[in-house]
């Protein structure tokens, strides 16, 4: 799976400010950590969600795995930014074409959904955080695509949880946008096997006689 993850800073109204930004906040830091760990892309053995090795989208992206899943954030404050492309298309490449977004909004007004532009970013889970130390949610997600959770819009919740709620409402997500049409949401990958296997010996097998 890869997922775009947005910083939007103070004031930050558009989609070219947006993506020119080359740091977070500390608060959005911690967040990224919370999500996944740091991998060097050079040597990274796992998946890469399209970024390159040869540091062209940047040195380092943040990643999770478990044993039946895989994760790439394409996170545009790791990405090199370019200062003679007021676009940002090495950061748009990718992040304009993630079914799911991640949008942490330090913005004092709500983030318009169709800031970042693009056929997709399908679903989007907005962070924002409050004075008292505990974080909003908004899920904005396209019409043709199911419900997901388990965070929901309007939910508040704590930054103990928060990581690890928002990197598994990401995960259904992206599942739910590769099937909009099945409102069984997802199939697990060993189910596809099975599938495949039965498909396989069902066409290969020898009839004795």
């Amino acid at each position: 799976m890869k997922i775009g993850v947005i910083y939007v800073g103070p004031g930050q109204e558009d989609e070219q400010s947006i993506l020119y930004n080359a740091r977070g906040s500390n608060l959005y830091n911690d967040f990224v950590a919370s999500i996944g760990w740091e991998v060097d892309l050079a040597t990274h053995p796992g998946y890469l969600g399209g970024l390159e090795r040869n540091l062209t989208n940047g040195a380092r992206a943040t990643y999770y795995c478990s044993s039946t899943v895989e994760m790439i954030f394409h996170d545009a404050t790791k990405m090199p930014t370019d200062p003679n492309d007021p676009k940002q298309v090495r950061k748009k490449r990718h992040i304009g074409n993630d079914h799911v977004h991640i949008v942490w909004n330090e913005h004092h007004r709500d983030y318009r959904p169709g800031t970042i532009g693009g056929d997709f970013g399908n679903a989007q889970i907005i962070i924002t955080p409050m004075l008292n130390g505990l974080f909003a949610i908004r899920v904005h997600r396209d019409q043709k695509v199911p419900f997901f959770g388990p965070l929901l819009n309007g939910m508040v919740v704590s930054r103990a949880v928060l990581g690890s709620l928002v990197r598994t409402t990401a995960m259904n997500a992206f599942r739910a946008t590769l099937h909009p049409a099945s409102q069984t949401m997802y199939r697990h990958m060993y189910a596809h096997r099975a599938g495949d296997i039965h498909i396989i010996t069902q066409r290969h097998k020898v009839v004795k006689w």
